[in-house]
């Protein structure tokens, strides 16, 4: 492809040009695609700038009669080509650009020059004219800030590329935190920022779960608020730094990428508000219902929350969620899918309002997923506001199985599932343990009424056979018991016991005539 075009400039004006979108096969050596501005015919020199990579050049004013755009292309693949806006001024209503780039547009006709200064979230005037009637602008958080249902957000855009760390840093400097999505508005707030700056990183507050944590949070990310991030369609893979960075394509392809931590790779980044939780506890079940007719039309999808529980903006056709192909975008449930691995795993109805199974809870002020319950007091940040992890110390939960040495409890159906969810694993054992016929069987603890074969439950902890007719030679291989109970079973001779572990005996209503020699031996460890 070789073409052009000639611009011809009225008598007494210059012409203002900027270029929207570049999209090119070049190299920063004008290798293979090349825009090219000349003030003569491309046939003569005069050339004015080149163009040769898919970096926008800044806007320009040129004071020439003509204006000749050339575009060479010797590629098979050149892209999707280039925009470029320009327009007309006479010399005394032109803007005057300062020193440091930005533009003072407090001039006449401001409206003339508007379409050279578009909506991407870095003031190029002075006076922030070309940021004041942008879609993302806040009423709320005020001038320079976005809101994504109430969390305010500051974009950053610094002028040579900082570290991971750098902009870490510059964020608690402000008194915020480099921002990680924590709810799906801030995701969707995320990508709407990347739409306005494609084809650039930005360095991501994400910082992969710690090996410390169970197996089940391996997969994903935690915020630097050290809260998990479920709902994010990000995967961890092996090899990845401390620290993420994320970009998208102008297809909304969200592409991860991992920086050192201390090396200069973005120029943008984002600080929020730490925003404190709700101090309302998680419930087992939580149902919170929304109805957004009491609230006016034009409020709804205006990416500020009305609703309590946010359903006027989660319900928005425009809106998409870029999310993993294992994943479901919210309403959905969370469980451990079939790599033992915490994911979004089966979507829900959600019409009015979203009831989570028993199985699952609710965090309080979200209706993004209901989560399970062995999440609750895990000491893992789950729920955005970190309720889950709130007033553990007078957590019970009737009716469920509580982990050992734990505040976990998990619902019947999540114990002997496969996975452990009990920090000590305790609800994968005994799942292949069948009970004798004789017996009533609470884990390792027996009450029976009958002679059974004891010496196929080695790891038995408690028996009670009282009446049965059993002897201690019946359990002569059972050296973990620790509570045994002969009570009323006639035995009238007691030889030699090992029993190492035991703590009680009961030998209560027996006809006793004979002990062993070694019947009672004090071990000391």
């Amino acid at each position: 492809m070789d073409s052009w075009i000639e611009i011809r400039i009225p008598e007494h004006h210059k012409v203002m040009v900027s270029f929207q979108e570049v999209n090119i096969a070049g190299t920063p050596y004008c290798g293979f695609d090349k825009i090219s501005l000349y003030s003569e015919h491309p046939k003569n020199k005069g050339v004015i700038d080149e163009i040769c990579t898919n970096h926008k050049p800044p806007i320009s004013v040129y004071n020439v009669s003509k204006l000749y755009i050339h575009f060479k292309s010797v590629t098979l693949y050149p892209g999707t080509g280039f925009r470029l806006d320009f327009s007309f001024h006479a010399l005394s209503a032109l803007p005057q650009q300062l020193s440091d780039g930005r533009w003072n547009c407090s001039v006449p006709h401001w409206p003339d020059f508007r379409l050279h200064f578009p909506c991407n979230l870095v003031s190029d005037c002075v006076g922030g004219e070309d940021e004041v009637d942008c879609p993302y602008t806040s009423h709320v958080c005020g001038p320079g800030f976005q809101s994504a249902n109430g969390t305010c957000l500051q974009f950053v855009k610094t002028d040579q590329n900082i570290s991971w760390n750098t902009a870490s840093k510059t964020c608690e400097s402000r008194g915020m935190l480099l921002m990680a999505a924590n709810t799906p508005a801030e995701w969707v707030a995320t990508v709407d920022i990347l739409r306005y700056r494609p084809f650039e990183y930005l360095l991501y507050g994400l910082v992969p779960a710690s090996p410390s944590l169970p197996y089940m949070y391996s997969h994903g990310f935690a915020g630097l608020d050290g809260i998990f991030r479920h709902f994010l369609p990000i995967d961890v893979y092996y090899g990845t730094s401390d620290c993420t960075g994320i970009y998208i394509l102008k297809n909304e392809d969200l592409r991860v990428f991992t920086p050192n931590c201390y090396s200069a790779m973005a120029s943008m980044f984002v600080c929020k508000f730490a925003v404190s939780g709700d101090d309302t506890l998680p419930q087992m079940p939580v149902s919170l219902t929304a109805n957004w007719s009491c609230i006016p039309d034009r409020f709804r999808c205006d990416d500020f929350w009305h609703c309590p529980d946010g359903l006027d903006e989660l319900m928005c056709d425009h809106r998409g969620y870029l999310q993993a192909k294992s994943g479901q975008p919210p309403p959905a449930l969370i469980d451990i899918d079939s790599d033992g691995k915490l994911r979004a795993v089966q979507p829900l109805s959600m019409t009015h309002e979203l009831l989570c199974p028993e199985t699952h809870f609710q965090c309080p002020g979200s209706n993004f997923y209901c989560f399970p319950v062995y999440l609750r007091c895990n000491g893992v940040f789950d729920c955005p506001g970190k309720q889950d992890e709130t007033a553990c110390d007078t957590y019970t939960c009737p009716g469920y199985y509580r982990c050992r040495s734990s505040h976990v409890c998990l619902h019947p159906d999540h114990v002997c599932d496969g996975w452990s969810q009990c920090p000590e694993g305790d609800d994968e054992l005994l799942c292949d343990l069948s009970c004798p016929d004789t017996c009533v069987c609470h884990g390792l603890a027996f009450t029976c009424t009958a002679r059974f074969a004891a010496s196929s439950y080695l790891e038995l902890r408690f028996l009670d056979a009282s009446g049965s007719g059993m002897t201690p030679r019946d359990v002569v291989n059972n050296t973990m018991i620790a509570y045994l109970s002969f009570n009323n079973c006639n035995i009238s001779v007691l030889e030699d016991m090992n029993f190492v572990n035991l703590q009680i005996l009961d030998l209560s209503d027996n006809y006793i005539k004979s002990l062993g020699y070694k019947i009672f031996v004090i071990y000391i460890i």
